[in-house]
């Protein structure tokens, strides 16, 4: 992949992980389909959050922040256990 490719790449993070992963031999069609598979929940939930920050729905705003918080939760502590089931579906 070309590190370029990787740069302009709008909303994706520009970190060492991207940089890394443009020195690969990872087709870019693949990396675009992970990069917007993981990428589009968290920032649909991030716009929708801010949302209802901005409209003053405090209540919507602290649902949408307590079920961010409770599946991240979910993934940090069985990440484990996710990661070898998805390598058993691939």
């Amino acid at each position: 992949m070309n590190r370029s490719l990787v740069a302009d790449l709008p909303g994706f993070p520009k970190d060492a992980l991207c940089y890394i992963l443009g020195l690969t031999t990872m087709n870019v069609s693949v990396f675009l389909i992970i990069s917007t598979i993981g990428r589009t929940p968290g920032a649909l939930m991030a716009t929708l959050q801010g949302a209802k920050a901005f409209e003053h729905q405090y209540i919507t705003f602290l649902i949408l922040l307590g079920t961010s918080a409770f599946i991240i939760l979910v993934f940090y502590f069985y990440h484990e256990k996710i990661h070898r089931w998805i390598k058993k579906v691939i």
